[in-house]
C-alpha cells in the first residue's frame, strides 16, 4: 500500500465528521503540488460554515462565496485528471469533502 492508500484508507477509518485525516492527507498533497490539498481545505473549510446565508455576516457569507467559486474552479480544470485513476471502479461520484 503506498502513502496516498494509507491517507485514504485513515479518511475512510475515522468517517466523513472528522476532518482532521483529510487535512493531514491535504498537507501531504500541498508539499507535493498537487491541487487536491486546497481543494480538501476548502471542502472542509465549507462544511463547517452555516449553509443558511442569514446566518452569515457579510464577510463570511463573501468568504463562502469565493471559497466555492475557487472549489468549482479547480473541479471544472482538474476533475477528469483527478477521477482517471477510479474510473474504470465507480458509476457515480460526488466530491464531498476533497
Amino acid at each position: 500500500m503506498n502513502d496516498e492508500q494509507l491517507f485514504l484508507q485513515q479518511i475512510l477509518e475515522a468517517g466523513p465528521s472528522d476532518p482532521l485525516p483529510r487535512l493531514v492527507f491535504a498537507d501531504w498533497l500541498d508539499e507535493r503540488g498537487d491541487l487536491r490539498g486546497e481543494l480538501i481545505r476548502i471542502h472542509c473549510e465549507l462544511a463547517e460554515m452555516p449553509q443558511d446565508a442569514d446566518e452569515l455576516t457579510d464577510q463570511e457569507f463573501e468568504h463562502r462565496e469565493q471559497l466555492m467559486m475557487r472549489g468549482d474552479a479547480l473541479q471544472r480544470e482538474f476533475e477528469s485528471r483527478w477521477l482517471d485513476p477510479v474510473k474504470p471502479s465507480i458509476n457515480h461520484y460526488r466530491f464531498n469533502r476533497g
